[in-house]
């Protein structure tokens, strides 16, 4: 009779480990949510900080905080084993199952309730930087697909712990972390990447030529401070929403998260950031504040 012949893949293509490395993957410290289209086009992408960065400002990306506990609840494979044969058979695949808790936020809380009961996608990283995904085509590299994510409640400090939020992954296959598996390293602080923070935005002094800001993040009432470029901002018309030419941002000296804003034919309008500004591993977001030129 024939029997088949197994050729072992060439695992080094995505994992950048051989085949004969002691490669050990630690438990999660980071994990980055996606939807379940999104997609790295390949290996070379995926090790990129811009690439990374591309996501998270397209809101493609979702890095959730620290790690601060982790249990792993996946089950495992089940057999029945003949008690006259002592053959084995399958009964059920077993499936990846871990639930995480991050310290508790008020307002992290409320958005990640928005996820509860949606299907996501999961990249983690663990201790060594090692990031692990998967590659169902064996190039493009892509998060464990879930079958919904429990983001459950919130638990209360009993005062030997931190109040936590417990975040539930089940993934939706048996066997896609397995057997279509992506692990790579990069060489960056991949770990120090944060989600987008809402910014609030208060005006004052409008004129024909000018607008002074003050942007505070929504979370915490932190001055932003770093913004130094007219492209981090945008000015629209009320009357029809065209754009205003912004040609100069002046931080303040003397007061954090103050920007004196140079506007070329000034008229009555918004202010907002230009979509989602990167400062370095810091993400922000704003919302159009209206202001009057009279």
């Amino acid at each position: 009779m024939a029997y088949n012949v197994f050729t072992k893949p060439n695992l080094e293509v995505l994992t950048g480990v051989s085949v004969n490395s002691d490669v050990q993957i630690g438990a999660p410290e980071k994990m980055f949510f996606t939807p379940e289209s999104f997609s790295f086009a390949n290996k070379a992408a995926a090790i990129l900080q811009a690439t990374w960065t591309a996501g998270i400002v397209s809101q493609d990306i979702l890095p959730i905080p620290f790690v601060e506990e982790y249990t792993d609840n996946s089950e495992k494979t089940t057999y029945y084993v003949s008690p006259i044969t002592k053959i084995a058979t399958k009964v059920r695949e077993g499936k990846f199952d871990i639930t995480f808790k991050i310290k508790f936020d008020p307002a992290l809380y409320i958005r990640l309730r928005a996820l509860n009961g949606t299907q996501m996608r999961m990249l983690w990283v663990d201790g060594s930087n090692h990031v692990v995904g998967t590659s169902p085509d064996g190039t493009a590299v892509k998060g464990v697909l879930s079958g919904t994510i429990e983001v459950e409640m919130w638990e209360t400090s009993t005062g030997d712990n931190l109040s936590f939020i417990p975040i539930r992954f089940v993934a939706e296959s048996s066997t896609e972390r397995n057997d279509q598996v992506a692990i790579f390293d990069v060489a960056w602080n991949i770990k120090g990447l944060n989600g987008v923070q809402p910014v609030t935005i208060a005006t004052s002094g409008p004129s024909a030529s000018a607008l002074t800001v003050d942007i505070t993040i929504t979370d915490d009432a932190v001055p932003l401070e770093g913004l130094t470029l007219t492209t981090q901002f945008s000015a629209l018309k009320a009357s029809d929403g065209a754009a205003l030419t912004i040609t100069e941002v002046t931080p303040s000296t003397t007061i954090p998260g103050r920007y004196a804003l140079a506007i070329t034919s000034n008229v009555t309008g918004t202010i907002n950031l230009a979509g989602v500004v990167a400062l370095g591993t810091q993400f922000y977001k704003g919302t159009a504040t209206a202001y009057t030129v009279s």
